[in-house]
């Protein structure tokens, strides 16, 4: 289906979205006008790596992944109602391209490269917005690369638990409860490293009476425990940009 419409097709976080955020009411209508609206199961693909299109997810969550020279595959991001990704194939930087596929059910509108192309052309306020969508992106990927350079592989594993509690978690009877479906072969890839080397930090995790983990979720139930073990005097830096960036 082509254009969304804004009551429907557009959960609420998603309205918090560089993309969206901001933009005149005109000019909004313009960019939804040709959007497509997708869903996509957990375990399908919303965009393949050369696609040429930009997704902004509405509602569920994702993973943005490309596989490694020895095969296996890293996780770049997980994403989330308001987050976008595609810009870099669109705008002609194909190496930049990754999959994305659906860790639970996803709805998200999807713009073709031609159009965004045009709109970026003849529309300065969604320019505007696009700009700021990359860059938002630009600062995450830098902070991270300078929070994760020479730190251990506890330490990476650890901070991407504390991710999945400062995002996806709710509070429930004390302890902060994150239901996202994630496994730990993702939650490795997303730290980069291996199923191996998670299990032992989850199990050390779980030892100290930090979390507790079940079937498709995860307890944390000292969260400021769980940031000392980030063991960095920079572990607020990703999270915190997540929260001043949105």
């Amino acid at each position: 289906m082509i254009g969304a419409t804004m009551n429907e097709d557009i959960g609420g976080s998603a309205w918090a979205s560089p993309l969206l955020r901001g933009l005149p009411e005109a000019d909004l209508q313009v960019l939804l006008d040709v959007c497509r609206v997708s869903h996509v199961d957990r375990g399908r693909q919303l965009l393949r790596a050369d696609d040429d299109q930009v997704a902004l997810l509405a509602r569920g969550a994702a993973k943005a992944h490309a596989p490694t020279r020895a095969g296996d595959q890293v996780i770049t991001a997980i994403l989330g109602p308001g987050d976008a990704w595609g810009f870099g194939v669109s705008l002609g930087y194909r190496v930049a391209g990754t999959d994305v596929t659906a860790i639970e059910p996803v709805d998200a509108l999807v713009l073709s490269g031609h159009d965004l192309r045009r709109l970026l052309g003849s529309h300065a306020a969604i320019t505007t917005a696009c700009l700021r969508t990359v860059g938002r992106q630009l600062a995450l990927a830098q902070a991270e690369t300078l929070q994760f350079a020479g730190t251990t592989t506890a330490e990476r594993v650890t901070h991407r638990i504390l991710e999945l509690a400062t995002r996806w978690g709710r509070e429930q009877g004390g302890r902060i409860v994150v239901t996202l479906p994630i496994t730990q072969d993702e939650i490795a890839a997303w730290a980069a490293t291996s199923r191996e080397s998670t299990a032992k930090v989850l199990h050390s995790l779980r030892r100290a009476g930090i979390v507790e983990t079940g079937r498709r979720s995860l307890h944390i139930l000292d969260v400021e425990a769980l940031r000392k073990r980030c063991m960095s005097r920079d572990t607020d830096t990703v999270i915190d940009l997540v929260e001043v960036l949105s």
